[in-house]
């Protein structure tokens, strides 16, 4: 999997761990020279807990550059982490964090409803998130380590988190 950086750098991630069940892989990139990773620390918990959770993706979906959007956890159901926040296609993939910079998961979908005479339509707000939360850690890290990537296993790469006040990692 390539991954691009800023100013035309690319580096080549390794996929380790897939979850079907969940909808969830997990790739180990090189250091980037211009990104900065961003510490991993999942949330472990899966249950109501996480209704009303203040949650916040960053990615870089269809033809725009780095975008943040902020939102809450609605609901759990059918083994995903339902929220309300805005997404559109192209924000698959982008890491879903609590205000306490824990992941939570990574965007999966946007939901489809029903309208009228069978129309299906998009409806940005409602956002379905695969949880980390729901994976065996202890495979994630084993696969990682067992990876001939360089890494840092304290940290996955990213842009960095800005923190209150602007002011960066």
């Amino acid at each position: 999997m390539a991954i691009d950086g800023r100013d035309g750098e690319t580096v080549v991630g390794k996929v380790v761990f897939i979850d079907h069940d969940v909808d969830i892989a997990f790739l180990v990139v090189p250091e980037m020279e211009s990104r900065t990773a961003v510490r991993y620390r999942p949330i472990t918990h899966y249950d109501e807990r996480l209704v009303g959770l203040n949650i916040t993706y960053t990615g870089f979906p269809s033809h725009h550059d780095l975008l943040t959007i902020r939102g809450y956890v609605s609901s759990i159901e059918r083994n995903m982490i339902v929220s309300n926040m805005f997404a559109w296609f192209g924000s698959s993939g982008s890491g879903v964090l609590d205000q306490y910079g824990r992941y939570v998961g990574c965007v999966s979908g946007i939901d489809m409803g029903m309208f009228g005479m069978g129309f299906r339509v998009p409806l940005e707000e409602i956002v379905w998130i695969a949880p980390t939360s729901k994976i065996d850690q202890r495979i994630l890290k084993g696969r990682i380590v067992a990876s001939d990537v360089p890494i840092n296993l304290g940290s996955f790469p990213g842009a960095r988190a800005p923190r209150r006040g602007g002011v960066r990692d």
